[in-house]
């Protein structure tokens, strides 16, 4: 509805996939030879019943015993005045509130609330009756899609994801550790020394110095952050399958049954 077109050309740069791209290349269109108001202008144009379809759609959704929303609800009595509350709100599950229904969310993915060993599975805080379910599908290495299954009162979930599988070519039994996990919210650390393929770095949020793999860190506006990094060596078995995340130096990320570790690239045989 051609408002904050600066944002959403930023947006469409940067998800590659969306409904608004396969729209733009049924008719063969692109933001990139026409200004965005007329781009937006000719996708109204063809699309207008989906697009209002698609406006006039709820944000927020609520049965006898579940109320489901994007990001977030304030209380059970009083959602959904504010947009960005429902659509946007940061670590809803850092707020200290107990639903009486139980609340189901996204937005957030799932690993945002680790520090210890990373899982992208659907994520169940029982003291505020929250289920978190965003597996960080495209936005992490490792995302995946997640489906939260209710049965009555029990639930399931489920995973899919298009890593590439690999399989477990020995036992692999790794002394034993104190695991920890970097997220993209705490993720800023300060280097205190550097080596060709390591640096040697403090993170203010674990409280810890430790080594990290250059593959791990990145420059934001003048910071440093080592984003979805785990020392978790994952324990493995011969003939497991895993999830290849990415190689670097002759180590592999992997994600087996959601979680995140990782292990030497010899113990693996990619499919």
């Amino acid at each position: 509805y051609s408002y904050r077109l600066d944002f959403l050309k930023h947006v469409l740069r940067f998800r590659e996939h969306s409904l608004i791209h396969e729209m733009a290349k049924q008719i063969r269109i692109s933001m990139e030879e026409m200004p965005m108001d007329e781009f937006c202008q000719q996708l109204r144009l063809h699309f207008l019943p989906e697009l209002s379809f698609l406006n006039d759609l709820p944000h927020v959704l609520e049965s006898d015993s579940r109320i489901y929303a994007h990001a977030a609800i304030r209380s059970e009595d009083n959602y959904g005045d504010d947009f960005k509350e429902v659509m946007a709100m940061p670590m809803f599950l850092k707020r200290k509130i107990r639903f009486q229904k139980t609340v189901v969310v996204g937005h957030m993915p799932v690993t945002e609330y680790c520090s210890k060993t990373a899982c992208f599975d659907p994520l169940y805080d029982a003291e505020r009756n929250v289920w978190s379910i965003d597996g960080g599908n495209v936005v992490k290495h490792a995302g995946q899609l997640n489906a939260l299954i209710f049965d009555g009162s029990a639930a399931s979930t489920a995973r899919a994801d298009t890593l590439e599988e690999g399989t477990v070519v020995r036992d692999v039994a790794p002394s034993t550790q104190i695991p920890f996990f970097i997220n993209w919210n705490n993720g800023e650390v300060d280097i205190l020394k550097e080596a060709a393929k390591q640096c040697f770095v403090y993170s203010p949020y674990l409280n810890r110095s430790f080594w990290i793999d250059r593959a791990f860190l990145q420059c934001e506006q003048a910071r440093v952050k080592g984003t979805d990094y785990t020392n978790y060596e994952m324990p493995l078995r011969k003939g497991d399958r895993v999830k290849i995340v990415f190689s670097y130096d002759e180590k592999m990320q992997i994600k087996k049954d959601g979680v995140l570790g990782w292990t030497d690239k010899k113990n693996i045989e990619p499919k």
